[in-house]
């Protein structure tokens, strides 16, 4: 996302824009539309085309925000959620629950950007961040989970923290009933989004190492109860 985008994203985000109200802003903003279309052309080009939509690839997070990120996950105990189906458990830590100091930072840090990619994409802004995961995935734990929808997300986001770590892996994005793509695993701070509740995908198996991943489960929807936001997929 370049600085003139995000300037123009946070200029609309003061006047509580609407998607029409974006558009002719954009109409009229000599930097900010060329910009648009420039991000537009080179996202679509590396999208993942599906029967219930696209799948981007795009830089998010720096890398030395990453390599904090993999040093916190140190500290933290990692375990699968009991409440899920297990063939879509994986070992992972819900942010708010064990560090929700970490969670509200990276909450201002990663919104105004994710928000500028939804709002420029979709036309539809994020309403609140339904959860934030570390989540782990290793030959001796978790290696790979099953095909899944993320119930409670709208937009899902998922960040690589630590591609050096590990061998295998990856993203299936289920492109229709009996086809599938396969994701490599993304550059240190780059991320997909997607719409976790229609693009079922999965956890592509790792052969070595452990691999980290920032999951963020953003909503467009009326609040959910704390519960339901943390168990849902």
């Amino acid at each position: 996302m370049t600085p003139v985008l995000l300037e123009f994203i946070n200029k609309c985000a003061a006047m509580e824009a609407g998607p029409d109200e974006v558009a002719e802003m954009l109409e009229v903003d000599d930097e900010a539309r060329p910009a648009h279309r420039k991000l537009l052309t080179r996202l679509y080009n590396d999208s993942v085309q599906t029967d219930a939509g696209q799948v981007y690839r795009m830089p998010i997070l720096s890398t030395r925000y990453c390599d904090e990120l993999v040093e916190l996950s140190t500290l933290y105990n990692f375990n699968p959620n009991p409440e899920e189906e297990k063939d879509y458990q994986i070992e992972e830590v819900v942010l708010s629950t064990v560090d929700p100091e970490v969670y509200e930072a990276l909450k201002k840090d990663l919104l105004p950007t994710l928000n500028a990619y939804c709002l420029l994409l979709y036309s539809t802004p994020i309403t609140r961040v339904e959860s934030m995961q570390i989540a782990k995935y290793r030959q001796e734990g978790t290696a790979g989970t099953g095909w899944h929808h993320d119930k409670v997300s709208d937009f899902t986001c998922v960040i690589s923290l630590n591609p050096e770590s590990f061998t295998g892996g990856g993203t299936g994005i289920r492109t229709s009933a009996d086809t599938w793509d396969a994701v490599p695993p993304l550059p240190k701070g780059h991320g997909l989004i997607f719409n976790g509740r229609s693009i079922q995908h999965r956890g592509l198996p790792v052969t070595s190492g452990e691999r980290l991943l920032l999951v963020c489960w953003c909503s467009t929807a009326a609040p959910a109860s704390a519960t339901t936001a943390q168990t849902g997929r």
